[in-house]
């Protein structure tokens, strides 16, 4: 960060003129580069000599153009050199053209994913260490995608996605999730093996297709410890009984975020009633969902029937916006902190308080937890 870009125009040209193209992986988030450099480092990328363990280039002010250009040479590098780990474009625009170029890099990827599967390793090739480094990297195989904010086409995507059982960490958070692209996300989730980490914040997602999504995850026996954040999608009252619906059957989410869905207190209600049954559920947020008054009166009381019940809850985040929604009400959630025997982190962040409210949060604080955020 804060290097020029005449200065990584200079980076992409040395190494575009070196006879040694050995770099292992890039890893240049939040540079702006935009699409006149990232041309230039696809052209080094498109002439790389050992594989690629890394590519990130997360908000780096690129149009589907730079995109492209980036996507098209990482996949002519990867058809010959072996998979990647890690592939990280959020907060650059992909759009359509963008999503296809990615999708066909996705492609390749699960195409070379499998040829390496289908060859073993010889024990009979020497521990030379070049030799070795090879055998090594022909194992890897892609875990993390992240295309936050990305204005990607999300039915392109996901299409090729199902073709990559490796990836265990998917971000699609800011991206619109149409119609079209929702039996395609179901599908992947339903059939995905290794799976651990779903996010899908801010992607105008309705309760329906919540509940699809989570159903799908649900049920699928492979996936055994999963973190999904389905925050900011406006879901209401009735998002909150579609999630609640569903998720009194888990048995394998670790992690939930539904912050900033306009729940209230009859929703937080609901939510609260399904997930004291789920004994895998460690950690939950339910910050951003009240108003404050009566609704959050309400709510505390339902956040205090969720701290006194016996649950596995270590990590609990009831955040407030800048106008402090909680206000007196957090006075019912320190009072039902001193019968929770699980609670590690508690997050109040937010939230008004007067002084003697303050006091009695560092106590209870000081008693039962580990340190937290004010």
């Amino acid at each position: 960060r804060g290097i020029e870009s005449s200065a990584w125009a200079e980076v992409a040209e040395e190494l575009g003129d070196s006879d040694d193209h050995a770099v292992g992986g890039f890893v240049l988030p939040s540079n702006q580069l935009g699409d006149k450099i990232m041309t230039a480092f696809a052209a080094v990328i498109s002439k790389m000599e050992t594989p690629l363990t890394a590519i990130n280039f997360a908000n780096n002010a690129c149009t589907p153009k730079g995109m492209c250009a980036l996507l098209e040479a990482c996949a002519s590098a990867v058809a010959h050199l072996k998979p990647v780990a890690e592939i990280n474009v959020s907060d650059n625009r992909l759009e359509e053209s963008g999503s296809r170029a990615l999708a066909d890099m996705l492609r390749v990827l699960a195409a070379t994913d499998a040829e390496s599967a289908s060859t073993p390793i010889d024990p009979a090739s020497g521990p030379d260490a070049s030799n070795l480094y090879d055998r090594l990297t022909s194992r890897v195989r892609l875990v993390t995608l992240s295309l936050q904010n990305t204005k990607a086409d999300v039915r392109v995507l996901v299409s090729a996605m199902r073709e990559l059982p490796s990836l265990e960490s998917v971000n699609l958070s800011g991206n619109e999730i149409a119609f079209d692209a929702v039996q395609e996300l179901v599908q992947f989730c339903a059939s995905s093996q290794r799976l651990k980490v779903l996010g899908l914040s801010s992607c105008g997602l309705d309760g329906d297709t919540v509940q699809s999504i989570l159903q799908a995850l649900i049920s699928n026996v492979s996936l055994p410890r999963l973190r999904i954040d389905i925050s900011n999608n406006n879901l209401s009252f009735y998002g909150a009984q579609k999630i609640a619906d569903t998720i009194r059957a888990a048995t394998n989410v670790h992690t939930l975020n539904i912050s900033s869905n306009a729940l209230t207190s009859e929703g937080i209600g609901v939510i609260v009633d399904a997930v004291i049954s789920v004994s895998s559920l460690q950690a939950l947020s339910l910050s951003n969902n009240l108003r404050a008054g009566t609704d959050a009166e309400e709510g505390a009381g339902h956040l205090a029937r969720l701290l006194t019940a016996p649950t596995n809850i270590r990590v609990l985040q009831i955040c407030g916006s800048r106008g402090g929604e909680m206000g007196d009400a957090i006075q019912t959630v320190f009072k039902a902190l001193a019968r929770n025997r699980s609670l590690w982190h508690l997050d109040i962040s937010d939230n008004e308080m007067r002084m003697i409210d303050e006091m009695r949060a560092l106590e209870a604080v000081r008693r039962k937890l580990r340190p937290v955020p004010l």
